[in-house]
């Protein structure tokens, strides 16, 4: 027994011993320096960085040559293992590191092409543009050669070098994010693979989500698109975890009030874009001074530009536009002509792109990538089983087109006035996004960045027939013919992924808009007779969490509800939460947590077992899109109480009405509380349901996430996807909070100097023990707000950190 307690002994210490050296001293990776001297020699004069207590830097170069430099390096040094996730999305290399399991999203990501399209931009770039990536790229590779020996933690858990950077890959890093934020292409996946599996009839009733829209006129699917559709799904589920780009309300608000609406007499700006929440956060916050260049505000780590923010003149921000950016059509081809396609009576060669894919511990895989001149064919990825072949699809996308966002976010961060800025605005085109815009002469605008394909008439939500020239894009909606607003009438602008744009406009825009509940809410707190508005009025509109969606959906929950006789105490109880509700979705609220999990279960209950018949993931992808169902569901209680939808198709002999649906959902909903809860509905708290983890990707791996402290949270969370201040759940795995305000941002003209009232979600820097991993959690999460100063004396006085880069 003495030598088995020595043994164990033995074994606990050197347990310990290799843990403490795991946490303490390999796993640790390094830390961003904040003051002292670096040398650099790609240098040519010393840049000075003044990093605030939040870790984020101001940096004064004497050139742009230098400034650019700098800015990748410092973006490297707290960012590399996120930038190496992008690089590898752009080019399709997971499978390089994580193995054989990634083939197939590899070839998914070949198949949108992002680094091909790079690559042609960069070969028609600006060489302004192209020198300043060039000089970022270089700092971002300077870092990894002199950290070869210690590199970010996660390089080490995975074993793998990072990516050396290329214009490409920056170019390729926005095309990507026009792919994470275009959900267009979705409802055409949805409505073919409803036509193809369930028939017209209920594609048509499913279609008044968009009533103000003009029907589409292809009343057929592609033969078994169904299947094509459930493998989209399947990819865009891997690819979207992999490069966090989840959740189905990717949107944003941003408003812009005049000086007449404000209290000050100086216009006041408010943005929050809405993207999934990850660890380490989306936004990499940055002060740029240096030769043409005064601009603060947030990017993505990679990109050596202010995206969102303000320079000395003016401030800006984006929603997304929502616009259709994307068409599917079915090409013709038979056995003789594999690599051809029939189209306006004649056969034409399909372009072919031989990919060859590395595969770690195995052979590269080659794969072919057909295109058309629609754009490239997407389900040569996963091959359908022989006997239900789908013909070949190709997908034409505004991405695939020639422009040069790296330009327009260049005259952006340089722009002085509204002229100015609509000149780079009309060289912005992927993702389609509503610019808002305040100067300190006291003018503010709105203009929509986007191409939008000339259609022809009647082009909807199925795929096309792709032989025929009649359906093909004719070009683009010039500039000037854009709408856009300046100085409106009304005092203030409001978008948040609403129809922003009336149908006196006479070119199609969308099918896809998000639920007006955000726009709404907004609208309605800047509508307030008299009443001249503040920053801290701002900071309320970003913060609230009333749900215009409930508003208009528990009413006629409720008037239903009254039909039935509710004996039994729990259905009683939440029947009387909702009666008595106010509609404000805060932590505390009973209310809020039958409400939602009534709709979760309401809205399976409806669609689910239809979309059972077509398979899991495009099942997943339709609740994904909550779009639809949010806003089609209140169509059809109130105009179609007889639709086909309402009937489970599961059971036999019966045919379900909204009531049976409502009421099975209620005792669902209920029983489901009462086995998380218990039976107390005073214990049904939505916070306790509702909660927000930031999740780093390698969290997943609980001895990493002990050992190091990945994720950021969990935290209480109040709102939903429906109410201003964001916080969506999944409505197929909820009610863990996904996605919600990336960074929020207010800018008071009356005292511009000053800086911008900003916050991220958690904080600057990705390495789990760097002091900056997650300092602004707390502020984020109890509605407080730092101040960017952008003033150079206020900087340079201010107590920052400083470091020197010199030559």
């Amino acid at each position: 027994m003495k030598k088995l307690w020595m043994a164990l002994v033995v074994i606990v210490v050197l347990v310990g011993i290799i843990f403490g050296w795991l946490k303490l001293g390999y796993l640790k990776g390094p830390l961003a320096v904040h003051e002292g001297q670096l040398t650099m020699s790609q240098l040519t004069a010393p840049v000075n960085v003044y990093t605030d207590d939040y870790g984020v830097p101001h940096v004064y170069a004497e050139n742009e040559e230098d400034l650019f430099f700098a800015t990748g390096y410092l973006q490297a040094s707290e960012r590399l293992y996120k930038m190496d996730i992008i690089a590898r999305a752009v080019e399709g290399r997971f499978a390089e590191v994580f193995g054989p399991d990634l083939i197939e999203d590899d070839k998914y990501l070949r198949v949108w092409g992002f680094y091909r399209i790079a690559q042609n931009v960069v070969n028609n770039m600006p060489p302004e543009s192209l020198e300043m990536l060039e000089r970022s790229c270089a700092g971002i590779n300077y870092y990894i050669d002199t950290h070869a020996d210690d590199l970010p933690v996660e390089f080490k858990i995975v074993g793998h070098e990072p990516i050396r950077w290329k214009p490409e890959h920056v170019v390729g890093y926005a095309r990507l994010m026009g792919h994470d934020l275009c959900l267009a292409w979705m409802p055409e996946v949805i409505f073919g693979g409803v036509l193809d599996k369930l028939g017209d009839d209920k594609a048509r009733e499913l279609y008044p989500v968009y009533p103000d829209t003009k029907p589409y006129i292809v009343p057929q699917a592609p033969e078994n698109f169904s299947a094509v559709a459930e493998k989209i799904f399947v990819s865009e589920q891997r690819i979207r975890a992999l490069t966090s780009a989840g959740g189905s309300h990717i949107g944003s608000n941003s408003w812009v009030l005049g000086g007449s609406m404000t209290k000050s007499g100086q216009p006041i700006l408010s943005n929050d874009p809405h993207l999934q929440f990850s660890q380490p956060a989306t936004w990499y916050e940055m002060h740029l001074v240096g030769g043409r260049f005064d601009v603060s505000g947030v990017t993505f780590a990679g990109i050596p530009l202010v995206i969102l923010g303000q320079n000395q003149h003016y401030a800006w921000g984006f929603t997304n536009v929502m616009v259709d950016d994307t068409d599917f059509y079915v090409e013709v081809t038979d056995a003789e002509h594999p690599d051809q396609y029939f189209y306006d009576g004649k056969w034409l060669d399909m372009t072919i792109h031989d990919e060859l894919i590395p595969v770690k511990g195995a052979d590269p895989v080659l794969f072919k990538v057909r295109e058309t001149h629609h754009g490239p064919i997407i389900n040569d990825v996963h091959k359908v089983l022989k006997e239900n072949e789908s013909p070949p699809i190709a997908m034409s996308w505004v991405g695939n087109y020639l422009s040069n966002e790296v330009q327009a976010f260049l005259e952006l961060n340089l722009a002085t006035n509204w002229d100015e800025f609509s000149t780079a605005v009309a060289k912005f085109w992927i993702p389609g996004q509503n610019m808002i815009y305040a100067d300190l002469e006291g003018n503010i605008g709105w203009r929509p960045a986007v191409a939008l394909p000339l259609r022809a008439p009647g082009t909807g939500l199925v795929p096309l027939p792709g032989d025929d020239p009649q359906w093909d894009w004719q070009g683009f909606v010039p500039f000037d013919e854009m709408p856009y607003q300046y100085n409106p009438d009304q005092g203030y602008i409001v978008t948040a992924n609403n129809k922003t744009i009336g149908d006196e406009f006479p070119y199609y825009i969308s099918a896809y808009w998000e639920p007006p509940a955000r726009a709404n809410r907004i609208n309605e707190l800047l509508r307030v007779p008299g009443k001249l508005y503040t920053v801290e009025d701002m900071q309320e509109i970003q913060l609230d969490y009333l749900s215009d969606h409930a508003r208009d959906l528990v009413p006629i929950f409720v008037d239903l509800l009254e039909e039935l006789d509710l004996k039994e105490p729990g259905l009683r109880s939440a029947y009387e939460a909702l009666r008595s509700w106010d509609y404000v979705m805060g932590k505390e609220a009973v209310a809020a947590t039958v409400f939602n999990t009534l709709w979760v279960k309401f809205a399976y209950n409806l669609y689910g077992d239809e979309m059972d018949l077509i398979g899991p993931a495009f099942k997943d992808g339709f609740f994904k899109l909550a779009n639809i169902s949010i806003r089609n569901a209140i169509f059809l209680l109130e105009h179609i109480p007889e639709s086909s939808w309402f009937d489970d198709v599961s059971t036999e002999n019966i045919i379900e009405t909204p009531l049976m649906i409502l009421e099975r959902s209620l005792k669902e909903a209920v029983a489901d509380l009462e086995a998380r809860f218990g039976k107390d509905p005073q214990d049904w708290n939505w916070g306790q349901l509702h909660t927000l983890t930031h999740e780093h990707p390698m969290a997943k791996i609980k001895l990493l996430d002990k050992l190091l402290n990945l994720n950021v949270g969990p935290f209480p969370a109040a709102g939903s996807g429906t109410t201003v201040n964001n916080m969506e759940y999944r409505m197929y795995d909820p009610y863990d909070v996904v996605l919600g305000p990336s960074v929020r941002h207010i800018y008071d003209f009356a005292d511009f100097q000053k800086g911008g009232l900003s916050v991220l979600p958690t904080g600057q820097s990705g390495n789990p023990r760097s002091p900056h991993y997650a300092d602004q959690a707390q502020l984020y999460n109890t509605g407080q707000y730092r101040v960017m100063p952008i003033d150079a004396q206020t900087i340079r006085n201010a107590g920052y950190k400083h470091l020197v880069m010199s030559p």
